[in-house]
């Protein structure tokens, strides 16, 4: 019996001890998994599609017809009115820095001619552009992208004149174009402002929305 027990208290001991030595060893309680924003590749792939909706001024059309001194004669003044501009662009991605689609342009307006303070005539003009477009970005942080962007298509423009406007009525037709210098959208994936500088029949300054899908 007295050799026992020792063997006894050593096995008792170890019991006592066992739940500490667990939970001693046991590993730190991993940290809840953390969900970082997609990068830009997995966006462009998951909205592949963008479509943007704006107005411009100082279309193509509309500087050629204010310089080209091609008006009626027997008017000493005329003024535009009843001006109207839609810009439409769908675009699709075709990586992170290229983009490609169908840009179309709607622009009317009326020019009236007066002699004398009184209106002798009247043109009324309305365009009509279908262009193929691609867009290069080379800035994209985030919010922020900037870019350049070429289209090139197809244009109809008709006016219709009444009093000495009346020999201006008829249908032309030819290239379409659309150059933007620089061009600078802002807001979140989805959608975004835009802001663009160029030359052609959608006009020197061009903004408007452009929602991703």
């Amino acid at each position: 019996m007295e050799t026992a027990t020792p063997l006894r208290l050593a096995l008792l001991a170890a019991l006592l001890l066992s739940p500490v030595a667990v939970q001693a060893g046991e590993p730190p309680a991993a940290e809840p998994p953390r969900f970082a924003e997609p990068p830009a590749a997995d966006l462009d792939a998951e909205l592949p599609w963008s479509f943007s909706l704006g107005t411009g001024a100082g279309g193509f059309v509309e500087f050629v017809n204010a310089f080209s001194n091609g008006g009626p004669v027997g008017y000493t003044s005329s003024r535009r009115t009843a001006r109207f501009q839609l810009n439409a662009r769908a675009d699709r991605e075709l990586n992170r820095w290229f983009r490609a689609g169908v840009a179309w342009t709607y622009n009317s307006w009326t020019e009236r001619y007066a002699s004398a303070g009184v209106e002798v005539g009247s043109i009324d003009n309305s365009v009509h552009a279908l262009m193929a477009d691609v867009t290069l970005r080379y800035l994209r942080t985030g919010p922020l992208e900037v870019y350049s962007g070429l289209a090139a298509g197809a244009g109809r423009w008709k006016q219709s004149g009444a009093g000495i406007g009346a020999g201006q009525s008829g249908v032309q037709s030819g290239l379409a174009f659309q150059l933007r210098y620089v061009g600078a959208s802002l807001g979140t994936e989805r959608l975004r402002a835009f802001l663009d500088l160029g030359v052609g029949f959608e006009g020197l300054l061009v903004g408007g929305l452009t929602l991703r899908f």
